[in-house]
């Protein structure tokens, strides 16, 4: 399942188990998603959800995409 978030905190909150599993990787989405506010169509936030497999997208422009998926990935 494919979920776009209207506010970024809300993605960080619903995956911080994926997102705390990589600390070391982990470091720009708690920095800039709180920072982007709202989202829109070129900023935005993002989950893809498959099982027990998550795949988190933060897009903050004019910076470059990140991309954080579970270890079973």
């Amino acid at each position: 399942m494919i979920r776009f978030y209207d506010n970024p905190a809300d993605m960080l909150e619903e995956h911080k188990a994926v997102l705390d599993a990589f600390p070391l990787r982990n470091g720009f989405f708690y920095l800039d998603a709180p920072a982007m506010g709202k989202t829109d169509k070129r900023n935005y936030a993002a989950a893809v959800t498959e099982g027990s497999r998550t795949l988190v997208c933060l897009n903050p422009v004019p910076y470059n995409m990140m991309l954080l998926g579970s270890k079973e990935l």
